[in-house]
This record gives structure tokens, C-alpha cells and sequence, in this order.
């Protein structure tokens, strides 16, 4: 199976590497289809699958569309190696420099999503697709039910715990209680899960 998809890489690779490098339209390619291809959701994805270059992304969105490759670099090293950017050393700051310059920003820029120009980059016509999908809430509001489900169910227990010792004849109404609080989560989830 490892051998399949790394198949598919080297076959995407190699058309990625063919439609960027057409000069005249030997591949067939023409300047809509190139176009399209940055607009495809599979490009979005691409581009979208690197750590690096969602940090380029959201580094230029809060610097206002356009930053230079070495503040770039500095962020996303400092973000990788969890440090301020001044304790970071030369290493750690050239080898996502590199990766940047040689990979990351030309990918990016061939799909139209940053634009370069002498070391300023800036955001492409096609960042809006990629921004649509980078812009997603990192913790949408049905990822915090489950910790609702948690808390409630330890509460649950330490309440049912009590009943039996001190109030048994409580334990009904607190089972009861117990069972419509879940139910509320419940209709809470699903009201969630509809508006998606």
C-alpha cells in the first residue's frame, strides 16, 4: 500500500513539475487550464497539507497580505522549534529559509496562491480558495461535547456514589436527572451537527 501512494506522489509530482514548466504548450496545456488547476480543491489541499505553508498563510494574512522571505522564515521557525525568534540559532532559521525558497513559495506561487517578487511575498488571486479552507475554527463547537459527555459522566458517578451511601432514597430522581442531562447534550449535539 506504501508503494501505491508513493506512486501517486511521483505521478502527481511529475504533472505538477510538467504543467509548470510548459513553455509554448508542448504538455497541451493552455493559460485557462493552468488557471483551473489553481482553483482546483485538489491544489487547495496541496497546498493546504504542508504545516509550512499553512503558516505562510496565516503569517501573511495577519501581516496584511505581504511579508519578506526571512520574516517568514524567523516566524515559522520560531513557531516549529517553540522558541522566540531571537533564541533561535542560524540552523534553525536557514534550514526553513531553504525550505521555503526552494519548495513552499514556488508550489504556492505556480497555483497562483502568493505572488514573489525580490524576497517580498504576497498573497496570490488564488489565496481566497485556499483561505476558504484554511479559515475553518480549529475547535469547532461539537469537538467541546465531548468533554461536556466527560464532565458529566464524572459527576454522574460521584453523585450516584453519595446516593448510595448517604441518600438512598434519592438514587431515582438522581439517575432521572442524570439521564435528562445527557439527553440535553444529546439534542445539543445533534442541533450542532444540522447547522453544519
Amino acid at each position: 500500500m506504501d508503494m501505491d501512494i508513493t506512486r501517486l506522489v511521483v505521478t502527481y509530482s511529475a504533472k505538477s513539475n510538467t504543467r509548470g514548466n510548459s513553455g509554448g504548450g508542448e504538455s497541451g496545456t493552455t493559460g485557462s487550464e493552468t488557471s483551473n488547476e489553481g482553483n482546483s480543491l485538489d491544489v487547495v489541499f496541496d497546498v493546504l497539507s504542508s504545516s509550512r505553508r499553512r503558516h505562510v498563510l496565516r503569517q501573511l494574512e495577519a501581516s496584511g497580505g505581504e511579508s519578506n522571505i526571512n520574516d517568514l522564515a524567523e516566524h515559522i521557525a520560531a513557531v516549529e522549534n517553540d522558541k522566540a525568534v531571537s533564541a533561535l540559532s542560524s540552523q534553525e532559521r536557514k534550514r526553513v529559509y531553504v525550505s521555503l525558497y526552494q519548495a513552499h513559495l514556488p508550489r504556492m506561487e505556480e497555483v497562483g496562491v502568493v505572488s514573489l517578487d525580490d524576497g517580498t511575498v504576497s498573497v496570490g488571486p488564488n489565496a481566497d480558495r485556499v483561505y476558504a479552507h484554511l479559515s475553518q475554527p480549529s475547535e469547532p463547537e461539537s469537538a467541546r461535547l465531548p468533554v461536556a459527555y466527560v464532565i458529566h459522566t464524572a459527576l454522574s458517578i460521584v453523585a450516584l456514589l453519595v446516593g448510595f451511601v448517604w441518600f438512598e432514597s434519592f438514587l431515582p430522581v438522581l439517575f432521572a436527572l442524570s439521564l435528562s442531562v445527557y439527553a440535553v447534550l444529546a439534542g445539543w449535539q445533534l442541533l450542532t451537527a444540522e447547522r453544519r
